[in-house]
Protein backbone atom coordinates (compact mmCIF):
# COMPACT_ATOMS: atom_id res chain seq x y z
CA UNK A 1 0.00 0.00 0.00
CA UNK A 2 3.18 2.62 0.62
CA UNK A 3 4.52 1.80 -2.52
CA UNK A 4 7.50 0.57 -0.91
CA UNK A 5 9.67 -2.68 -1.25
CA UNK A 6 8.05 -5.47 1.20
CA UNK A 7 11.81 -6.27 2.11
CA UNK A 8 12.74 -2.64 2.89
CA UNK A 9 10.19 -2.06 5.15
CA UNK A 10 11.06 -5.11 7.16
CA UNK A 11 14.24 -3.93 6.98
CA UNK A 12 12.82 -0.77 8.40
CA UNK A 13 10.62 -2.42 11.07
CA UNK A 14 13.84 -4.34 12.46
CA UNK A 15 15.80 -1.55 12.64
CA UNK A 16 18.68 -3.50 10.35
CA UNK A 17 18.53 -0.73 7.67
CA UNK A 18 21.54 1.13 7.73
CA UNK A 19 20.28 3.92 5.74
CA UNK A 20 16.55 5.49 4.04
CA UNK A 21 16.15 7.26 0.80
CA UNK A 22 14.72 10.51 0.42
CA UNK A 23 11.60 8.84 -1.28
CA UNK A 24 11.13 5.90 0.86
CA UNK A 25 10.65 8.42 3.70
CA UNK A 26 8.30 10.97 1.63
CA UNK A 27 6.27 7.68 0.87
CA UNK A 28 5.90 6.62 4.28
CA UNK A 29 5.52 10.70 5.50
CA UNK A 30 2.94 10.75 2.31
CA UNK A 31 1.17 7.23 3.74
CA UNK A 32 0.70 8.08 7.55
CA UNK A 33 0.39 11.44 7.16
CA UNK A 34 3.20 12.73 9.14
CA UNK A 35 6.42 14.37 8.92
CA UNK A 36 10.07 12.85 9.29
CA UNK A 37 10.03 13.75 12.90
CA UNK A 38 7.88 11.57 13.69
CA UNK A 39 8.82 8.59 11.61
CA UNK A 40 12.94 8.75 12.76
CA UNK A 41 13.93 8.31 16.01
CA UNK A 42 17.88 9.28 16.95
CA UNK A 43 19.79 7.22 19.30
CA UNK A 44 22.87 8.96 20.40
CA UNK A 45 23.92 6.19 23.03
CA UNK A 46 27.47 5.22 22.13
CA UNK A 47 28.22 7.74 19.40
CA UNK A 48 30.62 10.06 20.45
CA UNK A 49 30.42 13.49 19.22
CA UNK A 50 33.37 15.94 18.75
CA UNK A 51 32.42 19.00 20.26
CA UNK A 52 36.26 20.80 19.08
CA UNK A 53 35.25 23.99 17.33
CA UNK A 54 36.63 24.29 13.57
CA UNK A 55 39.82 26.09 13.20
CA UNK A 56 40.15 29.80 11.25
CA UNK A 57 41.41 26.98 8.46
CA UNK A 58 38.59 24.86 8.50
CA UNK A 59 36.10 27.68 8.52
CA UNK A 60 37.78 29.51 5.52
CA UNK A 61 37.48 25.67 3.46
CA UNK A 62 34.14 25.84 4.27
CA UNK A 63 32.96 28.96 3.03
CA UNK A 64 35.34 28.48 0.29
CA UNK A 65 33.32 25.81 -0.62
CA UNK A 66 29.96 26.64 0.33
CA UNK A 67 30.62 29.97 -2.25
CA UNK A 68 31.62 27.60 -5.14
CA UNK A 69 28.73 25.32 -5.19
CA UNK A 70 26.32 28.64 -4.56
CA UNK A 71 28.28 30.13 -7.85
CA UNK A 72 27.58 26.73 -9.77
CA UNK A 73 23.96 26.29 -8.11
CA UNK A 74 23.55 30.30 -9.60
CA UNK A 75 24.28 29.68 -12.80
CA UNK A 76 22.48 26.22 -13.31
CA UNK A 77 18.81 27.01 -15.05
CA UNK A 78 15.89 26.06 -12.92
CA UNK A 79 14.50 22.63 -13.01
CA UNK A 80 11.77 20.44 -11.75
CA UNK A 81 11.96 19.28 -7.88
CA UNK A 82 11.20 15.83 -8.82
CA UNK A 83 13.88 15.95 -11.49
CA UNK A 84 16.86 17.27 -9.08
CA UNK A 85 15.34 14.57 -6.46
CA UNK A 86 15.40 11.71 -9.04
CA UNK A 87 19.15 12.74 -9.74
CA UNK A 88 20.25 12.77 -6.35
CA UNK A 89 18.67 9.15 -5.61
CA UNK A 90 20.79 8.04 -8.48
CA UNK A 91 23.87 9.97 -6.87
CA UNK A 92 23.28 8.16 -3.59
CA UNK A 93 22.47 4.77 -4.84
CA UNK A 94 25.76 4.75 -7.54
CA UNK A 95 27.35 6.01 -3.77
CA UNK A 96 25.88 2.98 -2.06
CA UNK A 97 26.72 0.84 -4.79
CA UNK A 98 30.37 1.84 -5.12
CA UNK A 99 30.60 1.47 -0.86
CA UNK A 100 29.28 -1.86 -1.21
CA UNK A 101 32.08 -2.85 -3.68
CA UNK A 102 34.36 -0.87 -2.03
CA UNK A 103 33.85 -3.28 1.11
CA UNK A 104 33.71 -6.37 -0.83
CA UNK A 105 36.98 -6.30 -2.24
CA UNK A 106 38.23 -5.78 0.70
CA UNK A 107 36.87 -8.58 2.28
Amino acid sequence: MTGIDLEQIRELEKGSAEAIAFNTLAQLCDFFQCTPNDVLLLEWDGIEVDNTPPSAEELRQAKELIDKAYAIASAMPPRPAEEIWADFEATVDRIGLELEQSKSSKS
